[in-house]
This record gives C-alpha cells, sequence and structure tokens, in this order.
C-alpha cells in the first residue's frame, strides 16, 4: 500500500498552518496492522495512550518501530498526544479502518485468483459465536497451476439456519463477486437435515441450479456420527461415558477438588497433564480424551478420590458421590 504521508501544525501567531509532505512511502501503521493480524493478536488494548504498558500490541509494536525509524518517531513524538483534531493515524478508528481495507484486499485477490481458475468446490458450515451471532463460514477450493488449494473467504452474518436463507446467502454473494454458480464442481457440507437434505436441503437446492456441483458429504463429520452412534448401541458403553461425565463434573464443580486432582496429576506426569475431560455429544475425539485421560492418570484419581473421602473439610455432598467413583474406578 502507499500513501502520502502529510503532517500539519500551527506556525505563528497569524495561525499559519504549514504543511511538509514526506517522500510517498509505505505507513509503519499499515506494516504494524498487517504483522498483529497475520499472527491472529489482539489489536485493541486497555486504552490508546502512547507510552502505556496497556495500550495494545498494535500501537506497543509502533512505539518499537518508532526506536529506530526516525520519521515515525517525529510524527509519534509531535502527534501522537495532541488529542482529537489532530490526525495521527494511530486512533482505534484509524486502526480498524487499515484491517478493513487489507481484508478487502485479500478477498479480491482470492477471488481474482478463483475466476482465473474458473472451476471451483463450495464448503460451508455455519455457527454462532460468543456474541450469539450466527456465523455462515464460506470456503472455495480450487486448482492454482497443478496443485489445489483452500481459501477461507468470508463470514456471511446472520443469514440464518433454514437451507432457503442459507441458499439465499451464498447465491447473494457469488453475484456481488460476479462468481458464476455453474462454475461451481463439488459442494461439501455436514450432515445437518438444512445443510445435506435429499429433497429440500442445500445440497438439492445447489444441484437444481447446477447439476454438475456434485455433493461430498463431510467424511469427518460422517464418521464421527458413525462412531457417536455405535457408543450408544451398548448399555455397558453408555453407562460408562455416563461414569466418566460425572467424574468430569465432580472434578471440576469445586475449584478445591480441581486443584487436588491437577497436583496430584503433576506429581506422576511429567510435560502435559492430562485432566479429566468432557464427553461431547457430537464429537468422538472428547470420548477418547476423556477415556485416554482416565487411563493416564487412573492411580493419581483413585488417590486423589481417597483423599478427597478423608477430608473432614469436604461438603456432605461429595462423599457419597466419591464412594460410588471410587467403586466404578476399582470395577
Amino acid at each position: 500500500m502507499q500513501y502520502v504521508y502529510c503532517l500539519t501544525k500551527p506556525e505563528d501567531s497569524q495561525n499559519v498552518e504549514k504543511t511538509d509532505i514526506a517522500l510517498e512511502q509505505e505507513l509503519p501503521e499499515c506494516q504494524g496492522n498487517q504483522f498483529v493480524c497475520e499472527r491472529g493478536l489482539a489489536l485493541r488494548g486497555d486504552n490508546e495512550t502512547i507510552g502505556s504498558p496497556n495500550n495494545s500490541n498494535y500501537l506497543g509494536l509502533l512505539e518499537l518501530l518508532a526506536e529506530y525509524d526516525g520519521f515515525l518517531g517525529q510524527h509519534m513524538k509531535n502527534l501522537a498526544s495532541c488529542g482529537s483534531g489532530h490526525t495521527n493515524y494511530f486512533s482505534s478508528t484509524v486502526c480498524e479502518e487499515f484491517v478493513r481495507l487489507m481484508g478487502n484486499r485479500v478477498l479480491d485477490e482470492v477471488i481474482s485468483r478463483l475466476k482465473l481458475s474458473k472451476y471451483y468446490s463450495v464448503s460451508l458450515d455455519s455457527t454462532a459465536d460468543r456474541g450469539h451471532v450466527d456465523q455462515l463460514t464460506l470456503i472455495f477450493r480450487y486448482m492454482e497451476q497443478d496443485r489445489p488449494v483452500e481459501r477461507f473467504v468470508k463470514f456471511l452474518l446472520n443469514q440464518g439456519r433454514k437451507e432457503e436463507e442459507i441458499f439465499r446467502g451464498l447465491m447473494n454473494f457469488l453475484e456481488d463477486q460476479d462468481i458464476d454458480i455453474q462454475n461451481c464442481r463439488g459442494q461439501s457440507y455436514d450432515n445437518a437435515l438444512a445443510m445435506s437434505g435429499r429433497y429440500n436441503g442445500l445440497k438439492a437446492k445447489v444441484s437444481d441450479v447446477n447439476h454438475h456441483a456434485t455433493w461430498i458429504p463431510c467424511a469427518g463429520h460422517s464418521l464421527n456420527l458413525v462412531e457417536v452412534a455405535a457408543s450408544k448401541c451398548c448399555a455397558s458403553a453408555v453407562a460408562f461415558f455416563d461414569f466418566l461425565e460425572a467424574l468430569y463434573v465432580f472434578f471440576t464443580a469445586s475449584s478445591n477438588r480441581y486443584a487436588l486432582i491437577t497436583d496430584s496429576l503433576k506429581s506422576v506426569e511429567s510435560g502435559w497433564v492430562h485432566v479429566q475431560k468432557r464427553v461431547s455429544t457430537t464429537r468422538w475425539s472428547c470420548r477418547s480424551d476423556a477415556v485416554k485421560a482416565l487411563i493416564v492418570g487412573y492411580h493419581p484419581i483413585r488417590n486423589t478420590l481417597q483423599n478427597i473421602s478423608e477430608n473432614e473439610n469436604e461438603t456432605p455432598k461429595a462423599i457419597p458421590r466419591q464412594m460410588v467413583f471410587m467403586a466404578r474406578c476399582a470395577n
């Protein structure tokens, strides 16, 4: 990115402004912003005060660059703390504008490469973030020269959870970017009815528009569903995973009990400590992690349960559950 950098300051009693125009160059602010974004670091801090150790990763990096860049250092010294009404390019508003411009530039580059390749496949999935905003993830796969590439393109916000709404969001994006749906040669989603339904799902709606868009079910999601269903077909397996979940809740419900189990595990394990994991209802890998934590930490877990049963300060409700867990571990 190339910019013309201008500094304006009052001159004499007549308030005549003198403008010093530096040579055209790439702004350090852009470089710092790009560096922080590439590494997934937080842009915002507790404040925006230059010199504060809590201002942000972005401003902290600019302060470091200013130590070796005379132009940036002078600019920061003259305008960084002048308050509102003075353009210094250090505010969060300008920072977010840089992020938006760089994001648009990356999107344009990905779209141009996709169009150059012509044929592509698409993958979508949606989930709500911590702010309860539903985000539809859009990913394209295409060929660059002799190799396949996969590019995350954009989050489409609040498109809805129904197949018609998701399809409309996809088509609106393709039309806005001038991408021809007829060049789509593949589509891949999870096995949710709204996504992969045979007659009314997103898969069916895309196929109605372009019958060349072959549907490929998500292999990982399909295998996960098979394993979750298999773990529920046996009464002994159901009881075992219920026990693992109850054991996890028992230790994590109390900060004191959690500290006891982690200290016990650290005393016998070197490096990574395998603490009890929650048994997920949708991801088989989480069940595997829960089983591994029990196998690796079997003796520390039993010893911790024994110590809890002998602790006079432990709540009366915890003792019966602890005795049940010890009996289950023994079996």
